[in-house]
């Protein structure tokens, strides 16, 4: 695709090209689909997986913009479908638009937990799994207060605030059977369960993201 669209894309396209591997798009009839608990109808999700541990594998070229992840997630979270409280997101960027999922990936160093003032303390994180957990009464902003340290820490920009009581949402994998993943009818989230790694290298700006789908997607370059 060149002309036009390419001259578009230049201003979102820096850096290198980066190969994409070719998927197939599985349909809602190809997969066994069971109705999610305690949310609203008509909700899916994928069977669990009863392995304990794993890492969520995210393939962002697969991803269709369904959004199925965020009403999966916020019904989980809080029983109803409420997008906008959902711990993961689907942002539209740049010319196309390029549909680009923003999620925790967990990281080692964890640099939202570092941004917490230690005299606050309101983050942990977790061992294992990498899940920061916070404490609601220590948070400055369950007391008024209009901190976003942990939110400029982040470096995918997944740390959002509640619409509601306004305070940081973190994502806990739902404890092993992530509910995005599970209904994911295209794979572009599913869970590796028992398989484990370092996320933080996949921890960048939706920006940057957006330039790599891009090449990947239309072959576009400065150059062209």
């Amino acid at each position: 695709m060149k002309g036009t669209r390419h001259r578009s894309l230049q201003a979102l396209i820096r850096g290198r090209r980066r190969p994409f591997r070719r998927v197939r798009a599985q349909s809602f009839s190809e997969r066994r689909l069971t109705p999610l608990k305690g949310s609203a109808p008509g909700i899916l999700l994928k069977p669990r997986d009863a392995a304990p541990g794993g890492t969520l594998d995210v393939r962002r070229q697969a991803c269709t913009g369904c959004r199925a992840c965020e009403v999966a997630c916020a019904s989980v979270k809080e029983g109803a479908v409420y997008p906008a409280a959902s711990r993961i997101h689907v942002l539209q960027i740049g010319p196309g638009p390029l549909d680009v999922l923003v999620v925790c990936h967990q990281c080692s160093d964890a640099p939202c937990v570092a941004a917490c003032p230690p005299r606050i303390g309101a983050l942990a994180q977790a061992g294992g799994s990498g899940v920061v957990t916070l404490d609601r009464e220590r948070c400055v902003r369950s007391r008024g207060g209009r901190c976003e340290r942990c939110a400029r820490a982040c470096p995918g920009a997944t740390v959002r605030f509640h619409p509601g009581d306004r305070l940081p949402m973190f994502c806990d994998l739902c404890e092993g059977e992530p509910a995005c993943a599970r209904s994911c009818a295209f794979e572009a989230l599913s869970w590796r369960a028992g398989s484990s790694f370092d996320g933080r290298h996949y921890a960048r700006p939706p920006e940057e993201l957006a330039r790599d789908l891009a090449v990947g997607f239309y072959g576009a370059s400065d150059a062209d």
